[in-house]
């Protein structure tokens, strides 16, 4: 596998999410349901939306101070219902492993960025693009630090989906999609640089320093 090939993993995401998006100016028309897809579509994206500004309430009101850089992903298994820390809950607990800590470094950081994204896609509710936008910054960060194979899902979910989303009426002057474009072109570097790391020729990114 050529060093173009192990780019093109990254970049064909990247690729896909350049394309100008039509600008979110109101909530799509959808129908009722599909036949493909007996779903109340409405009422599935209204639930949707409602727990994710749920979450996003209470990040902030547990970490008031930072809340943009704790990326929900687990949820407490134990705790008396209607108590503090009760089963269910979100849990922000700090863990040693960065890979799972519920940060920007945790592996599935970018797709809580990107279903903020998307609920502003479906709905234009201007604080789901506040957040998003908030939200992805934070994983900016790591662009350029090929530390693990899973830049990818940092980034296509967090950037690459908002460069869709996004259009005119958020980015007149196209300064945030430029940049957006710049970070994921940065971020499929760090992921090039990957490729047989420290010497080891197996002809794929190295999966992580273990």
């Amino acid at each position: 596998m050529s060093r173009t090939v192990a780019f093109g993993f990254f970049a064909l995401a990247a690729s896909s999410c350049a394309a100008t998006p039509a600008p979110v100016a109101h909530p799509p028309a959808l129908p009722a349901s599909t036949g493909d897809c007996p779903l109340p579509l409405q009422e599935v994206i209204a639930f949707s939306a409602q727990r994710l500004a749920e979450t996003v309430a209470f990040v902030k009101r547990e970490r008031p101070n930072d809340w943009a850089t704790y990326y929900p992903a687990v949820t407490r298994s134990s705790g008396a219902i209607g108590a503090v820390g009760a089963v269910g809950e979100w849990d922000l607990t700090p863990r040693p492993v960065p890979l799972l800590n519920g940060r920007a470094t945790d592996w599935r950081s970018g797709y809580f960025a990107g279903e903020l994204w998307l609920v502003y896609a479906l709905t234009g509710d201007e604080a789901m693009r506040r957040d998003a936008k908030a939200w992805t910054a934070g994983i900016e960060p790591l662009a350029d630090k090929p530390f693990d194979y899973d830049i990818g899902c940092r980034f296509s979910r967090s950037f690459g989906v908002g460069l869709r989303v996004i259009g005119e009426r958020d980015d007149h002057d196209r300064a945030w999609r430029a940049h957006a474009r710049d970070v994921l072109v940065r971020a499929a570097k760090a992921l090039d640089r990957r490729l047989d790391m420290d010497g080891v020729p197996v002809g794929a990114p190295r999966s992580l320093h273990d």
